[in-house]
């Protein structure tokens, strides 16, 4: 059985893995990349033959096909695509007639004449059928005019985008200009909606250009959206370690401010309570505590309720009087708040019921 902690290490790094894979398809001169070099020797080992140049600076510098200069092909003003006119008898038959002066100067090979009489025929009368036959004429000029020939398809698509025609002598005008993808997205549709042979072999042979054009597109496709989700994920991580930087500090703030206050408590008392409390509180505490508080008296000022009141001035007073005079604590007897607190005290240092001793 395979160990499932490895497959999960796989699952983890599969679309690092298939990015990488996408991109040696479309272009396998690739793996000479440095950071490839375990992967190209794992492959040599298994047997693979990798007839690629060793050099990855040698790679770059070859340029790949379709990088080569293009050739330079006809630029506006393209031939005049007349507004359709109203019918009549007297337009349709120099239209006519226009169209099969056309046709007699392709036989010779006039291409451009046949072009001028086309338009003459569009002039008296507007065809989908006549603007795709000029478009076709234009392929066969020397030199060729695929940027005029797309100009005038894209007019008939407009009109007619189901026009399989236009279609196809566009696919070819950007087959010329060697943009592939444009080519085999207008031959596709154009097999779809009328299939001939012809049409089909060219559909092909741009396919595969532009299948090499869309692994590489795809292949930067899923590293650009690696990218993003590591960037997010690194600004994720940011957020919260920034979260838990300002949390671990505000509770070392709050430390330290219950510290103060603690500290703030026992200077409160007279002296800092050197010696202990003189004469004893009444119910415990005898004779006062030499060397400061003992270990057991910081337990008393580690509760929040006493470390508060004995920080209102009233308590501290109150407490300051008894200290002076034990028995001046039955003055205070009848006040529930500074019973509150010597309950409290006495209950900490294990004194019982403060009120069955005091009565």
């Amino acid at each position: 059985m395979l160990d499932e902690s490895i497959v999960n290490i796989i699952r983890e790094n599969q679309n690092s893995l298939e990015t990488i894979l996408g991109i040696l398809k479309s272009d396998l001169r690739y793996i000479n990349c440095p950071e490839l070099a375990s992967f190209k020797e794992f492959l040599l080992q298994m047997g693979a033959s990798l007839d690629i140049p060793d050099d990855i600076d040698q790679m770059q510098e070859e340029p790949k096909e379709e990088e080569e200069p293009l050739p330079q092909f006809d630029s506006e003003p393209y031939p005049e695509i007349p507004e359709a006119k109203e019918y009549s008898d007297e337009l349709m038959d120099a239209a006519q007639a226009a169209k099969g002066k056309a046709a007699e100067a392709a036989e010779r090979g006039d291409y451009s004449s046949a072009i001028d009489f086309l338009t003459e025929s569009l002039r008296n009368q507007f065809s989908n059928l006549t603007l795709c036959r000029r478009a076709e004429y234009l392929l066969k000029l020397d030199p060729p005019r695929p940027n005029a020939c797309i100009h005038d398809c894209s007019f008939a698509l407009n009109n007619n985008p189901d026009s399989a025609k236009a279609l196809k002598i566009r696919g070819r005008a950007y087959a010329l200009l060697q943009k592939w993808l444009e080519a085999a997205a207008d031959l596709r549709r154009a097999c779809s909606i009328d299939f001939d042979e012809e049409t089909d072999r060219l559909r092909k042979e741009v396919d595969e250009k532009a299948h090499e054009i869309e692994n590489r597109i795809r292949a930067a496709e899923i590293a650009k959206q690696q990218e993003e989700e590591r960037a997010k994920e690194e600004r994720a991580k940011a957020y919260r370690d920034r979260v838990m930087r300002e949390k671990e500090m505000r509770a070392k703030e709050e430390e330290e401010e219950r510290q103060r206050a603690q500290n703030a408590a026992y200077e409160g008392m007279p002296g800092g309570m050197p010696g202990g409390m003189p004469g004893g509180m009444p119910g415990g505490m005898p004779g006062g505590m030499p060397g400061g508080m003992p270990a057991g008296m910081s337990e008393l000022f580690s509760d929040p309720e006493i470390v508060a009141a004995m920080q209102n001035p009233k308590m501290v007073a109150i407490m300051q009087d008894i200290m002076s005079n034990p028995q001046n604590v039955s003055k205070y007897m009848s006040d529930p708040e500074f019973m509150a607190l010597y309950s409290k005290l006495m209950a900490k240092m294990g004194q019982g019921n403060v009120h069955c001793r005091v009565c």
